[in-house]
């Protein structure tokens, strides 16, 4: 039938926390025993004590007085160490006086006290930590605003040039036309005047076509993974049953066949198809269209009528300026993003419901808020197109280009989306089972030898895929 589209889309050290040169998991994490450890080992297992001002220049000077005090102590334990053997030495050899086992005590009582000193001091320092992490984080946000701030510089800074640009070619084009009226006032024509560059270039469009497809795909995917199928149908109510109807209008017959006889548990790879046919679709209509929740039926036989009549200079200004004032007799007041989620997502959920989705509709909407992102990501870059092509290119008319299902497969207007190859599928006889990617064409009317002809250029081609006949 058809394959499955591929998916695209502060060091710690080891031994624990560390400040500087001192080792936390060394220190903090020494237990009191009965036989307390030689202050020479810990002097070892503290690693370069003696360096510990290497690091005050990130540290600050809470740090570094914790440091020097914490040094301090331990060459106190080392020398009341030091002080205990030679009481053990003198006392083996002949006794020790009253004061002098005064003082052979003090010294065990400062041993024996060496882990709380250690650990009170250690501990000292895991705040110093904490609050240097702290600064080092708000140092960050601090970091990441600039760039923020910088980046919006720079996009409005290129905004700024293509609008001196724009400025500079309605300038050469000024100053062409008054050197050619000067020189034969006959030769210029009122449409001259009217003459603009266009804000995009097909190559702009192009790339807007090529994201919004992106966002289609993506969205598409996520949805199809998250949603719980069940493996039997449900039994079909009202809801259900009006479900499956409605997603035969935007789907076609034959998608819609799939969609209702496969079973998306193990594989959700044709809910996703049809996920994403019907965005493309409905990203089409809302390209093309002139306004919304508006009826014109004759306005396009009317822009016809001036394609036919007038220059492309003065039929794309016409267009633009009659899609611009439709835009705003029709907007009052209202956000079309907002407007166009709530039908998106009412067709969603027909198409959820129809894939043996086991929610109800309620539920649907609910999990669909989750992906309200994503959608008004997909309706802005379509509503975007629809300003531009409309309003903002001139000097050709662009169009969506969409392959509605049953048409035979063209590989010269048409990419199959699975890449079989448009010589395999010509002999197959192939046929479009639905358009996953919008492609883009442009059109010219040119004046030769005194007679009027549209050049016509396919920019971006759809791409579809195929079922066999």
């Amino acid at each position: 039938m058809f394959g499955r589209l591929t998916r695209k889309p502060t060091n710690i050290g080891k031994s624990g926390a560390q400040i500087g040169e001192v080792s936390y998991a060394e220190v903090a994490l020494h237990r009191p025993s009965p036989s307390p450890r030689p202050t020479s080992q810990i002097l070892s297992s503290t690693t370069d004590v003696s360096s510990i001002g290497n690091s005050r220049s990130t540290e600050g000077p809470k740090s570094e007085f914790v440091r020097e005090e914490l040094e301090r102590a331990l060459h106190a334990l080392a020398d009341a160490e030091r002080q205990l053997e030679d009481f053990k030495a003198r006392d083996g050899a002949g006794g020790l006086d009253a004061n002098e086992v005064a003082q052979r005590e003090g010294a065990r009582a400062q041993l024996a006290a060496k882990d709380n000193i250690i650990a009170a001091q250690n501990a000292r320092l895991v705040e110093l930590s904490r609050e240097a992490k702290e600064v080092a984080a708000q140092a960050h946000a601090v970091n990441h605003a600039m760039g923020e701030t910088i980046r919006r510089q720079e996009q409005e800074a290129e905004t700024l040039r293509a609008k001196i640009a724009e400025l500079e070619v309605r300038v050469d084009n000024g100053s062409k036309l008054l050197e050619m009226g000067a020189q034969d006032p006959s030769r210029i024509q009122p449409e001259s005047f009217l003459v603009e560059a266009d804000s995009f270039s097909d190559e702009d469009v192009v790339s807007l076509v090529q994201s919004l497809n992106a966002e289609i795909f993506h969205l598409a995917m996520f949805m199809a993974d998250s949603f719980l199928i069940s493996e039997k149908a449900p039994l079909l109510g009202n809801e259900r049953m009006t479900a499956r109807k409605n997603v035969g209008r935007y789907l076609g017959v034959h998608l819609k066949d799939i969609l209702l006889s496969t079973a998306h548990r193990e594989d959700p790879t044709a809910l996703q198809i049809a996920l994403q046919c019907y965005l493309v679709w409905s990203a089409m209509h809302i390209i093309r269209s002139w306004a919304f929740h508006e009826t014109f039926p004759h306005i396009f036989a009317l822009y016809g009528w001036v394609r036919q009549q007038e220059s492309q200079v003065m039929a794309g200004r016409w267009r633009a300026m009659t899609r611009r004032g439709l835009h705003q007799m029709t907007a009052d007041g209202k956000n079309w993003s907002v407007e166009l989620r709530g039908h998106l997502c009412g067709d969603l959920a027909d198409i959820l419901l129809s894939a043996n989705c086991q929610l109800d509709r309620p539920q649907i909407y609910a999990e669909l808020n989750k992906y309200g992102d994503r959608i008004e990501a997909v309706i802005n870059a379509a509503l975007e197109l629809k300003h531009v092509i409309g309003e903002h290119v001139i000097s050709s008319d662009l169009d969506i280009v969409f392959c509605k299902d049953g048409l035979a497969f063209d590989p010269r207007l048409m990419d199959d989306a699975e890449g079989h190859g448009g010589v395999a599928s010509i002999t197959t006889n192939a046929v479009v089972l639905c358009t996953t990617e919008l492609g883009l064409s442009g059109e010219v009317k040119i004046v030769k030898g005194g007679q009027s002809m549209m050049d016509a250029a396919l920019l971006l081609k759809p791409k579809v895929l195929l079922e066999t006949r």
